[in-house]
């Protein structure tokens, strides 16, 4: 499982988001992924990386973010509806 609004949260408050629209967006912060909802993980694979300047805080939060379990879950669907055209 991933907590992806508490993780959005943490790195908005690092600078890749804003609190208003006066606030300029760092363009140095974000998060890269290698492990997607579903994916099998082993032990010590890394599943987020976090980028940042450091000026707002780390980044360390983030491991409480994932739950790995033992339970097989299948992913998410990606396209939720397809409006198609009726003429």
């Amino acid at each position: 499982a991933m907590n992806l609004k508490e993780m959005g949260e943490a790195i908005r408050a690092l600078g890749a988001g804003r609190y208003n629209p006066s606030y300029v967006v760092n363009p140095d912060v974000g998060v890269i992924y290698f492990a997607e909802l579903g994916d099998h993980i082993e032990s010590g694979q890394t599943l987020a990386l976090v980028l940042h300047d450091g000026k707002k805080g780390a980044p360390e939060s983030f491991g409480e973010y994932f739950t790995v379990g033992t339970e097989v879950v299948a992913p998410p669907k990606l396209i939720k509806e397809m409006i198609i055209p009726t003429h």
